[in-house]
């Protein structure tokens, strides 16, 4: 029953991770700058990250992201008038992207509940 366990585990992780991808998606939706690893600050706009989700053959998942494929948008700085790039993120995606998260967070809690409830029964 453990594993049934691990696998839900892996499950709320997945939903947690994608949660806070799509938080950061959100809050930098309108950055037409980046930091880079080493802390400098570049004039690339900040690239949406995706989330891939893979399956464990053990048993469970695990979740890792990289940057999407979308092409940035190019709009006038209304400060400046000078051109600047924008990631291409769609909000209300990142909405759905969070909702399905918090479903499946639910759903794995409840495996994890059962599970709980049905080893109780057993002792």
């Amino acid at each position: 029953m453990t594993s049934v366990t691990n696998i839900a585990l892996s499950g709320m992780h997945a939903s947690v991770f994608r949660v806070q991808n799509s938080a950061k998606n959100i809050a930098n939706a309108q950055s037409s700058r980046s930091i880079t690893n080493d802390g400098k600050v570049t004039n690339t706009p900040y690239l949406p990250q995706d989330i891939i989700q893979i399956a464990d053959p053990n048993g469970g998942t695990y979740t890792t992201s990289r940057a999407s494929e979308k092409t940035p948008v190019t709009t006038t700085d209304l400060t400046s008038g000078e051109q600047i790039q924008i990631p291409n993120e769609d909000l209300n995606e990142e909405l759905g992207k969070i909702q399905q998260a918090s479903v499946n967070y639910k759903a794995n809690l409840k495996v994890i509940q059962y599970n709980s409830n049905m080893a109780g029964s057993l002792i």
